[in-house]
């Protein structure tokens, strides 16, 4: 941006805190989430949210043209 402010893309945003870390200046603070993800229970249970998560992905991308790339 013209006055040196950046913004952040929540869409994209993971809360990993690196870009706050990163900061010279520690603008960018993290906030708590109110509903934050739980851990799966089982390994079986993880797989299952990779695949819906992956599925989500590809129908994104095919409809709006975005969202992650498939590699190959």
């Amino acid at each position: 941006m013209d006055d040196g402010a950046l913004l952040m893309d929540g869409e994209r945003c993971i809360g990993c805190g690196h870009c706050a870390s990163a900061c010279p200046e520690e603008a960018i603070q993290m906030a708590p989430r109110s509903n934050p993800p739980r851990p799966a229970a089982t390994n079986d249970a993880l797989w299952a949210k990779i695949r819906r998560e992956a599925m989500v992905g590809m129908v994104t991308r095919r409809l709006f043209g975005r969202g992650p790339r498939a590699s190959a």
